[in-house]
Order: C-alpha cells, then sequence, then structure tokens
C-alpha cells in the first residue's frame, strides 16, 4: 500500500486525539482572545523543542543500541537501527508527535493566563490555614528543616526539572520508534 493511503488511515485512526487538541488549542485561543491576552497564547512554543529533544534521545539510544549489538562495528550497527526504524511507521508518527507538542505547549498557554481569569488572592488564607493546621507554624520553615539547603535540594531540583524533562521528551521519541500496535477483535 502506497506511503499516503497508509499515512491517511493512521491519520484517521488518530483523528480523535487531534480532534480533542485542537478543540482545546480552539478554546484557548477564544480564552486569550476574551481575556485581551493573545501574547500569551503561544501553542508551538515546545514544537522544536519537542522535536529536537526526541531526535536527540532517539540518537542517544540508538547509539547505546549500536554499541551493544556489534561493539566491534558501531557505525555499521547505528546506520542499520536508522534504516531499520526511519520508515513509514516513523513519518506516520510525525504527526501525533506534533499534536502532543501543541497540546503541551497550549498547556501552557492556558496555565499562564490563569492569573487574568481568577487573580491569585486566596494564598494569605491558605497560608493562615496551614499555620493554624501546623500548630502556628509555617510550612515552609518545617519543610525548611526537614529538607535543608544542599544535596537533598539539588536533587529534588534535578528530578523536577530535567530528569522530569528527559522522560516527557522521551515520549515523542518512543511514539517515534515504537512497533504499531494492531489491535483485532476475534470472535
Amino acid at each position: 500500500m502506497p506511503l499516503s493511503w497508509t499515512a491517511l488511515g493512521q491519520f484517521r485512526q488518530d483523528a480523535p486525539l487531534y480532534a480533542v487538541v485542537g478543540v482545546y488549542a480552539l478554546a484557548a485561543w477564544t480564552l486569550s482572545l476574551y481575556l485581551g491576552d493573545v501574547q500569551k497564547y503561544k501553542p508551538f512554543q515546545y514544537v522544536l523543542l519537542w522535536m529536537v529533544a526526541s531526535t536527540l534521545i532517539l540518537a542517544v539510544i540508538g547509539v547505546v543500541r549500536a554499541f551493544r549489538n556489534d561493539p566491534g562495528r558501531p557505525v555499521s550497527s547505528f546506520v542499520s537501527l536508522v534504516k531499520k526504524h526511519w520508515n513509514r511507521d516513523f513519518l506516520q508518527r510525525l504527526p501525533i508527535i506534533l499534536a502532543v507538542g501543541v497540546f503541551y505547549g497550549v498547556f501552557t498557554s492556558v496555565k499562564v493566563m490563569l492569573p487574568d481569569i481568577h487573580p491569585v488572592n486566596w494564598d494569605p488564607h491558605l497560608a493562615a490555614i496551614d499555620y493554624e493546621l501546623l500548630g502556628n507554624r509555617d510550612g515552609w520553615r518545617l519543610v525548611a528543616a526537614i529538607i535543608p539547603d544542599g544535596l537533598p535540594l539539588e536533587i529534588m531540583d534535578f528530578i523536577y526539572s530535567r530528569a522530569w524533562f528527559v522522560l516527557i521528551m522521551s515520549f515523542g521519541a518512543y511514539v517515534a520508534t515504537a512497533p504499531a500496535m494492531r489491535h483485532q477483535c476475534r470472535q
């Protein structure tokens, strides 16, 4: 079957996801118009980063696999892996990778607009409730006593910022190379 028909079939199969992302993007854009904050609507802010990071992660995985498969000829092994995975299935998955990148951009746009929807005025009230629940002590002081400056905070920062970033970006790499799932109903 030609690539165009196969890709069209895959696109149809993924159409519900594209529809959800499209409706979400349209709703967020409408919200930005209503709030008068169109500059905060950036649905494509992560797409390039998403593609570059996914490509780098794929390259690292490919190099590791190439050395593991044939340590004596890693370049040949890498080329073989690229030929194996750079096929129709990969090209068919590009739209879904892009859709996920757009989803994250729209999500961040909406998150940035939240203070425009409703100003953050509950912080003092919630802090007062925390203070009373914690025996007339500030929660941040208790946390600072448990988790001192230094290595624990650096580990938490690493996990939250860098490890999470790699995990999220690895999703795109996985989607691009995972074997196509074929669901068949047998009666």
